[in-house]
């Protein structure tokens, strides 16, 4: 992914500023301290993360009321997108667009970060000077830590998060501590538990007296369920008391009640219904008295009707012509229609032919008939008329321009041959070029052979001092071991001494042709040929000379190929010429062709024959029209004089008068004939109607009758009696029965209530006497005072154990301690949950830093001894991950390693940056995201910032880089790298 271009409406001091990130190396931003580089570097990272409200308040501007921006990225699988960003739109979310126009929202642009935050981001991908800052501030203890982190995941988080992960769980346990806090927790807990166990020594004489509060407790709930028992015995007898009189009325009620009949068949409700189907049944028999009086007045009415009617055999005649009378109505009007349109079509095929001028005659036109593919014929002829003429045109047109274009470019040539230089000339100056670039090559392997010699006289003066010193040492050692030898009488000590004689020489040999090999490598002479010296302006003025006869010669040779396709060009315009004359031939003989099978159309221009066509079929569709018309007209007039020869017929046959009389006149006596025929049917149905529907309500209102009666023989039938009086008498004695039942069931509700469950029924059973109640109940008041006794008895006994255990109890130190004990425990345990948590987080750190270095870590480290190696001039070769009980080392070119605590802090730098540039091109393969780098390497010196711009551009090749800098000789350091100077700096406050 690579940054394009932005615009930035309001970011900090930044109002509607644009920027183009697009280069194909990488791009120098560089700017004086306040110039606003930072500002930029956050509002890069705004557009691609966003920011939380209060940062997006931070950097509003102060001229200007907008806050947000756009970007332009070129990504690898969605091709080029726009992000938006406006902190008052959406709440500072992402709007994207594609090139296709489409819209997404922040989820699809985390999609394309492929997850990617802020802080991983500058974790990674992002470094600047403040970080350089706080390596410089850490302790060398922990250097090497913090190295190892930023080799696992590009950021100092892993080491700063496992040391938090420390310092809490130091602060709540340690195995020999007092002052954390689960230390100290415990031994809270031991003097607890102490006073706990001195409290029980005294809780035997305690458990005794409890045992007697049990003992008499107990006795005392069966004393209460006694006397309980025999309150129940007591309220029973005193309901059964009340419930005496209630008793004496329910066995008066059933004594009624055995009176009479067992079984009395009375039908419910009886004299209701017997009074209803009276009400019901006396309208019913009034209105067929009246039903019966109105169906002989109507018969009387039909009949007189039915002979003033008399019977009409011409009726059925004289319907069917009056049926037919419409129908002659619409031959007339089509008579009349038929002869305007005639005369309307007359006009058209007269006024057709005048305006087309055809020397055509109706009759001729008649004979006259086009096949169905002569339109199209037609049609085509024209096209391929108006198409020759306009390629012709086109040819034309084309011709002119091949002309004009060949001459234009054989002018082209002849000015270019004019101004190339000569092949001696050019050769001449491209020499020159080449001789000052070989000067310049040769002076810089001079200057970096004297600074390999500087190193290497310092290297030697240490190497032969070990050398000498070694040889020394093994000289005086063999001399001692002869000493020792002569005096302790040890022939293997002579042995021994003259080994360490022959490694001391032996070394100091080899040492010597080592440090002669070393200084002839290093003492060959870079002899140059002391040519010309060019200033930087004539090597400039030369190459600019160069370059522009290059140029010439490269517009040239493309004049000539242009000049090769015109030719072609003309030749194929010959071609197109012959074409387009067969073309002309073909045409003019299918022209010719139409023209003597039509001879009118000699007389029109080809481009009119389309719509000639038309014409013609129109004119030719209204002569067919013609035709038909005039044999609808002879058919309808036949039609009509067939209906007026039918109704004279009829009235000459009936001796009907027709002189004088039109045929609508005649009509209109046949429909007031009808019509009174019409009006005696009507009401002779009306009277038949009336009849039918009294006869159907006399049928309805015997049904309904029929019903009633029914039901009244039911009702005796089910009373067991023949007449109404019977009938009534009964009534009353079913009655009287039911009032009886009704008082014995309200009597027996009221004794239930007093007793509940079945008990009632053992009571009524049972006929108990008032004195024998009063007896039980004075018995049952003895003993319930009896037991009051024994419970009053225990109750003392009992408050005076009670009164003991008070006193034993009367100090709370017991009860508090085992609350507090309880309390601290619980405490105990929250602190060993937390500490818990905290330890199983850093060993699933240490292990997943584990599993990390185990997958990235040598890769990372050998990418970083490269560029370690290429930062420090090959000073250091080799970079080494810590190991067990071995820290973070670096080796030097002669193989000596040392610990990163031994390194210079500029050393440290290098090394830092080469880490972090290790991690972002792993990274990268993944992520292929831009590398940001604000002044990461301020405080290099000048050789060493030319070789971090060397390794910048050779990783802007794979991956976009994009530095923000404030010093100029970082901004001059390449040639290929694109600079962005910022001008107009600001104080950012």
């Amino acid at each position: 992914m690579m940054l394009l271009d932005a615009k930035i409406y309001g970011f900090g001091k930044w109002v509607d500023y644009e920027i183009d990130f697009s280069s194909e190396s990488a791009v120098c931003i560089y700017g004086e301290n306040e110039s606003g580089k930072t500002t930029l570097h956050h509002f890069i990272l705004f557009m691609l993360f966003g920011l939380p409200p209060k940062q997006r308040n931070f950097y509003r501007p102060k001229t200007s009321g907008k806050m947000g921006g756009r970007i332009r990225l070129d990504d690898t699988e969605t091709g080029e997108f726009t992000i938006e960003r406006f902190d008052e739109v959406k709440n500072g979310a992402a709007v994207c667009y594609t090139a296709d126009g489409l819209e997404y929202g922040e989820d699809w642009l985390k999609e394309r970060l492929k997850g990617m935050t802020a802080k991983t981001y500058q974790a990674i991908f992002s470094f600047s000077a403040m970080d350089l800052n706080q390596l410089r501030d850490m302790n060398e203890e922990d250097l090497g830590e913090v190295l190892l982190g930023i080799g696992l995941t590009g950021s100092t988080d892993i080491y700063a998060v496992e040391k938090k992960l420390d310092t809490r769980i130091g602060e709540l346990f340690k195995p020999y501590g007092k002052k954390p806090a689960i230390n100290r927790q415990l031994e809270s807990l031991n003097e607890l538990f102490t006073s706990l166990h001195n409290y029980k020594s005294a809780e035997g004489t305690y458990r005794e007296k409890q045992e007697k509060v049990t003992r008499l407790q107990d006795k005392m709930a069966n004393l209460q369920y006694e006397r309980n028992q025999e309150k129940s015995v007591q309220i029973s007898i005193e309901k059964q008391q009340h419930a005496l009189p209630i008793l004496h009325d329910y066995q008066q009620y059933m004594k009624q009640l055995r009176e009479f009949p067992a079984e009395i068949s009375f039908p419910e409700k009886g004299i209701e219904r017997m009074e209803r189907m009276k009400d019901n049944l006396l309208p019913l028999q009034s209105e067929l008295t009246v039903l019966n009086e109105n169906e002989k007045k109507y018969s009387k009415r039909k009949a007189a009707i039915r002979n003033e009617l008399e019977a009409i055999p011409i009726q059925q005649q004289a319907e069917d012509i009056i049926q037919k009378k419409q129908h002659y109505i619409q031959i007339q009007n089509e008579l009349d229609k038929n002869e305007t349109a005639l005369l309307k079509l007359d006009a058209q095929i007269n006024s057709i032919i005048h305006q087309l001028d055809i020397q055509l005659k109706e009759d001729e036109l008649n004979k006259l008939s086009f096949p169905f593919h002569i339109e199209k014929t037609w049609n085509q002829i024209k096209s391929e008329k108006d198409q020759l003429e306009l390629e012709k045109d086109q040819l034309n047109q084309e011709h002119y321009k091949l002309k004009h274009q060949r001459m234009y470019v054989l002018n082209e040539m002849n000015e270019l041959e004019d101004g190339l230089l000569s092949a001696n000339h050019e050769k001449e100056m491209q020499d020159k070029v080449n001789e000052h670039r070989e000067n310049e090559l040769l002076n810089k392997l001079r200057s970096e052979a004297d600074l390999k010699r500087k190193i290497w006289e310092k290297e030697k003066a240490k190497k032969v001092q070990i050398s000498v010193t070694i040889f020394t040492g093994s000289m005086i050692t063999a001399v001692l071991a002869a000493f020792a030898a002569v005096f302790m009488d040890q022939n293997w000590l002579f042995g021994l001494g003259a080994v360490l004689l022959i490694a001391g020489i032996a070394q100091w040999i080899m040492e010597k042709r080592s440090t002669a090999s070393i200084e002839k490598m290093l003492s060959v002479e870079y002899s140059g040929s002391g040519g010309l010296e060019l200033s930087s302006k004539e090597r400039g003025e030369i190459e600019e000379v160069l370059a522009l006869n290059h140029k010439k010669k490269n517009e040239l040779t493309s004049l000539e190929e242009q000049l090769k396709s015109v030719d072609i060009q003309l030749i194929q315009w010959k071609e197109k010429e012959k074409l387009l004359t067969n073309k002309e031939r073909r045409t003019h003989s299918l022209i010719e062709e139409q023209q003597e099978t039509y001879p009118f159309l000699r007389s029109v221009e080809l481009s009119f024959w389309p719509e000639l066509f038309h014409n013609m079929k129109q004119l030719l569709r209204l002569i067919q029209e013609k035709k038909e018309s005039k044999q609808v007209y002879k058919e309808l007039s036949s039609q009509l004089e067939s209906y007026l020869v039918r109704v004279k017929g009829f009235f000459q046959e009936r001796k009907w008068e027709t002189e004088n009389k039109t045929l609508e006149f005649q009509l209109k006596e046949l429909e007031t004939f009808l019509q009174n025929c019409q009006k005696h049917r009507a009401e002779l149905e009306h009277y038949e109607n009336i009849l039918a529907e009294n006869k159907e309500k006399q049928q309805e209102i015997r049904r309904k009758m029929s019903v009633y009666e029914i039901e009244l023989t039911s009702l005796l039938k089910h009373a067991d009696v023949s007449t109404e009086d019977e009938f009534y008498k009964k009534a009353n004695q079913s009655a009287k029965k039911t009032e009886t039942e009704e008082a014995v069931k309200k009597v027996s509700s009221q004794i239930k209530a007093i007793f509940p469950d079945e008990t009632w029924e053992q009571f009524i059973d049972a006929h108990p006497e008032e004195n024998t109640l009063r007896i039980n109940l004075e018995q049952s008041q003895e003993r319930i005072a009896a037991i009051e006794e024994e419970i009053e008895d225990c109750r003392e006994k009992l408050a005076e154990v009670n009164a003991d255990l008070l006193q034993m109890e009367s100090s709370d130190s017991y009860s508090k301690t085992v609350h507090q004990f309880q309390m601290e425990q619980d405490h105990l345990r929250s602190l060993a949950k937390k500490w818990a948590v905290l330890k199983t987080a850093k060993e699933m750190l240490i292990e997943t830093r584990k599993n990390y270095r185990d997958k990235y870590l040598t890769e990372v480290i050998s990418n970083t001894s490269s560029y370690f190696q290429e930062l420090t001039g090959n000073v250091y070769q080799a970079v080494y991950a810590p190991s067990g009980n071995r820290p973070f080392q670096v080796e030097t070119t002669d193989h000596m390693r040392y610990a990163v605590n031994e390194l210079s802090k500029g050393t440290i730098d290098q090394l830092y940056i080469s880490l972090r540039l290790a991690v972002s091109e792993l990274m990268s393969e993944k992520y292929r995201l831009p590398f940001i780098i604000d002044d990461g390497f301020i405080h290099f010196d000048a050789i060493r910032t030319k070789r971090m711009i060397k390794i910048i551009e050779r990783i802007s090749g794979a991956q976009q880089v994009i530095l923000f800098t404030c010093k100029k000789e970082v901004s001059e350091a390449s040639n290929s790298v694109r600079v962005i100077p910022l001008k107009n700096s600001v104080r950012i406050i």
